[in-house]
């Protein structure tokens, strides 16, 4: 556990500088170009860690798995309105 928390944060440190290979826009805006960057090979890896492990990529390595961590797991002590219907009815008016 405290090794999955130590890799998680430190990949939440590290964030702006690897926050450019994981941004999907920029591998499509490279393949328009015809060129294969280390952001393929990025979003291959996380696909396969997918496919055959499961949830590893988001509880070991992603860095916005370790922002969640940091957000307070309580309830609110209001209840709050259903936000479906507010933002429905703020688009629809």
């Amino acid at each position: 556990m405290n090794l999955r928390k130590s890799i998680s944060f430190l990949s939440f440190i590290l964030l702006p500088i690897t926050l450019n290979y994981f941004a999907p826009v920029l591998i499509v805006q490279a393949s328009f170009e015809k060129t294969f960057t280390f952001m393929h090979i990025i979003f291959l890896l996380m696909i396969l860690s997918a496919i055959f492990f499961g949830g590893s990529w988001c509880s070991y390595i992603c860095p916005f798995g370790a922002l969640q961590e940091l957000v307070p797991n309580t309830k609110p002590k209001h209840k709050l309105p259903n936000l479906k219907w507010l933002t429905g009815g703020v688009f629809l008016h």
